[in-house]
């Protein structure tokens, strides 16, 4: 297939779109799924570890008088249990090394995914929007075909790819939960219990 006639205005395939659209869809979900589980995999129990050994330590610092002393010495023997726990939950990565690599595939797939697009879809159309709709962004949502697309209201194939990846990400964040979105943890909630009261 030849390249379009730079004097006419052509529009892809509605499936095309659709395609775009799914692909970057699946890509984004696929990364924030990856660093989620990636970090749960490895740092679950190194949270609340981390909190548990910062709670002992000031319990440590409050006991370290005279007639506390011992119940401070204890506290800091079974901190540097903990601090050994940590450091061994803390290499062992490899089980969450590969959701990593899966993360960073799926980055690199959403960009790869914007260069085939504009490459199989070069000289066409994905969409138009309603007059002025687009401004003052017409020529940017165009590139690369600013001078034909953009009096059109037209988006190129490489620039939709991209805001597809863009809306699915705003899509992420309001229906998954806050610490899958961003590929964290939340601690439990043992662990933001003061040592205080679950010693009692």
């Amino acid at each position: 297939m030849g390249i379009p006639d730079e004097g006419l205005l052509h529009f892809a395939h509605p499936c095309y779109t659709v395609a775009i659209s799914v692909l970057a869809f699946t890509l984004v979900l696929v990364e924030r799924l990856a660093q989620w589980s990636m970090t749960q995999a490895s740092n679950s129990l190194g949270v609340k570890l981390q909190q548990e050994i910062v709670l002992m330590k000031r319990e440590a610092a409050r006991l370290n008088t005279p007639a506390t002393f011992s119940q401070s010495a204890k506290l800091e023997r079974l901190v540097a249990s903990k601090e050994k726990e940590l450091a061994a939950t803390q290499s062992a990565t490899g089980t969450a090394k590969w959701r990593g690599q899966l993360a960073k595939y799926a980055r690199t797939g959403q960009t790869v995914l914007a260069v085939l697009a504009g490459i199989l879809l070069w000289g066409q159309a994905v969409a138009q929007l309603p007059d002025q709709l687009g401004w003052p962004m017409t020529w940017a949502l165009a590139w690369p075909h600013a001078k034909r697309f953009a009096m059109h209201g037209c988006i190129s194939a490489p620039v939709f790819s991209l805001l597809c990846v863009r809306a699915c990400r705003a899509i992420l964040q309001s229906a998954l939960p806050a610490h899958v979105v961003a590929g964290s943890l939340k601690p439990p909630a043992a662990a933001r219990t003061p040592l205080r009261q679950r010693q009692d």
